[in-house]
């Protein structure tokens, strides 16, 4: 019997609830997923949600001529302001948007959302998905929606049950958050400090084209990349593991360990940009049923107070986690201990972190009250003490 042989990609993402192709041509296959589903129900409403750097490179512009090219009475629309970290404040102010290209009616909003981006981008589109079938519902009900589902554990409830949306083709242009596949969406409210998740909203569709990453800057590629890893290790030091999770994570993290330095070394490597596309799905559907842990829990202050990007607050603490537990402790594969801390001293995150922290102690600005549905997933108990030791000793920062 053969033991250990790594399983294929396609057998994995075959347990996505989120149906996935890998695409040599992201605008045809997008054209073919929009015929398909006009077999059943005709689609003539389509909303593109992407950012302004895509319209800017032509990539909006060639989506959609496409698309009419293809359908010639279709109606195609572009929201294009999504921001990295999407807050809360950002999408309302989005409403009056949303309102003049759909006119405030049910029947008139989109058929099929399509999202071009990253995970911020995609995120976005998850929620308004959900929120366009409500056209009544105003935003401060579906914060107070996005609350109470963030709390369901300890038996809150909404008011409004966001039970419903509009189908979602999703085509990640960065290789990270797994937002493709997963079931959750994450905005911010930075004013009150606070971040809000929105749950049961997978896209239904996604397209993974690597292609797409190809052009992606150092720190883009670099922030994905840790977010991925992140997300392969929080689901392995996980009460949520399962046997089926483990084989996820590992074929991810093994992933991220072999094609991340050489993504970042040579960025048209197309080979090895497949290989962190997959990676990061296959993390994202580990996550999506573990949910995160530890370092998330650590990570969302830092984001808040400094604007950490997500990937690099998620991950600078990984290797000093190991190192203070010990891989055994945790559950991970003892080897995996010390090729963790060599990527991470390989890739010198404490000194991108300082770009934003400026010098700055974090320990000393910020008071960690740590989110118990991410810290409480962690399979070890950590004090207070523990947290802020691993923390200081990440950020390289001697007390």
């Amino acid at each position: 019997m053969i033991e250990n042989v790594k399983p294929s990609f396609e057998s994995l993402a075959t347990q996505s609830q989120t149906s996935i192709q890998q695409s040599g041509g992201y605008i045809q296959d997008c054209v073919n997923l929009l015929q398909a589903n006009s077999e059943t129900h005709l689609v003539k409403r389509v909303l593109l949600i992407t950012s302004p750097s895509f319209i800017e490179r032509g990539m909006v512009n060639a989506l959609e001529s496409q698309i009419i090219k293809a359908f010639s009475d279709i109606s195609f629309d572009v929201l294009a302001d999504i921001k990295p970290n999407p807050e809360m404040q950002d999408l309302s102010n989005a409403l009056p948007t949303i309102r003049a290209l759909f006119g405030g009616e049910a029947h008139s909003a989109p058929q099929i959302i399509i999202a071009l981006g990253g995970g911020s981008v995609i995120d976005s589109a998850k929620v308004l998905s959900a929120w366009l079938t409500c056209p009544s519902l105003v935003f401060s009900d579906l914060v107070s929606a996005f609350s109470a589902l963030l709390n369901s554990d300890s038996g809150e409830t909404s008011k409004t049950v966001l039970t419903q949306k509009i189908p979602l083709i999703a085509i990640p242009t960065t290789s990270g958050t797994g937002a493709e596949v997963t079931p959750f969406a994450t905005v911010w409210d930075s004013n009150a400090q606070k971040k809000h998740s929105l749950v049961n909203v997978p896209p239904d569709f996604a397209i993974l084209d690597a292609s797409l990453c190809s052009s992606l800057p150092y720190h883009e590629t670099l922030y994905g990349g840790l977010d991925a890893l992140s997300h392969a290790i929080e689901s392995l030091w996980n009460h949520n593991r399962t046997a089926n999770t483990e084989v996820l994570s590992y074929f991810a993290l093994d992933t991220i360990l072999e094609a991340l330095p050489t993504v970042l070394a040579d960025p048209v490597d197309l080979a090895s940009r497949q290989k962190m596309q997959q990676a990061a799905c296959v993390a994202g559907l580990a996550i999506s049923h573990t949910k995160t842990a530890i370092a998330h829990a650590i990570s969302y202050p830092i984001t808040l107070k400094y604007a950490v990007p997500h990937g690099l607050a998620c991950s600078f603490t990984l290797a000093e986690i190991v190192k203070h537990f010990g891989a055994q402790r945790l559950g991970l594969k003892e080897q995996y201990e010390q090729k963790i801390a060599d990527l991470v001293k390989q890739l010198a995150l404490p000194t991108y972190l300082e770009k934003y922290t400026q010098g700055r102690c974090i320990t000393h600005d910020i008071e960690f009250d740590l989110d118990p549905s991410r810290a409480g997933n962690f399979v070890v108990p950590m004090t207070s003490s523990e947290v802020l030791s691993v923390i200081n000793k990440s950020q390289g920062t001697v007390l």
